[in-house]
């Protein structure tokens, strides 16, 4: 038996979380081939996947190569949130650009890189729209996924501060870097807790 987890547009037409008998023996890249056939966008050549085994980054344990167990856990959700059915979402230090849709204080040790920040406001945003927040209000759900932490004390000792970013509508102007996506992806796995 297999249990596994979909996020976000993954999930849509295949359900949030599936029990899967016989799935033992298989490579998570042959799985995933089964799925794609209902939503194909967890074909394995979907390099924007973010695929945890068992709570640990597939990449780490062979990625698509790793043979399923009984009992393992697959977790599975798009790198970036967000579509065309809902507005681009941005984040600015300092100033806003556009409509404001949130402010959250920030340590400015913790602002590693402004597309990082993009990432994660969007993130926020839509699940926000998905009602799929840890937090209760979406300032609590950036810095727990900036923080890379599921406990609220803990996000706002490590980056609650004084730097306003601001989280706004509309395209973003940042470059996004493969170590942004990196960190925000353990940001969002790290609130699903």
């Amino acid at each position: 038996m297999i249990r596994v987890k979909l996020y976000g547009s993954v999930s849509k037409g295949i359900g949030k979380e599936l029990v899967l008998e016989g799935g033992a023996g298989k490579e998570v890249h042959e799985l995933l081939s089964e799925l794609s056939v209902k939503n194909r966008d967890l074909s394995p050549d979907n390099p924007d996947l973010i695929i945890f085994i068992n709570g640990v980054e597939a990449h780490l344990l062979g990625g698509l190569k790793y043979r399923l167990k009984d009992g393992d856990e697959l977790s599975v959700m798009p790198a970036a949130h967000g579509g065309s059915e809902a507005p681009q979402v941005k984040a600015c230090i300092g100033q806003p650009a556009g409509e404001v849709l949130f402010k959250v204080l920030v340590k400015p040790e913790c602002i590693t890189s402004e597309g990082l920040l993009t990432l994660l406001a969007t993130q926020v945003y839509y699940a926000y729209l998905r009602n799929e927040m840890k937090g209760r209000k979406p300032e609590i759900e950036f810095l727990l996924r900036l923080a890379g932490t599921d406990q609220i004390n803990d996000a706002i000792k490590r980056c609650g501060g004084d730097v306003e970013v601001y989280v706004c509508r509309g395209a973003p102007a940042t470059e996004i870097k493969k170590e942004d996506i990196e960190r925000a992806e353990l940001g969002a796995f790290a609130t699903l807790g």
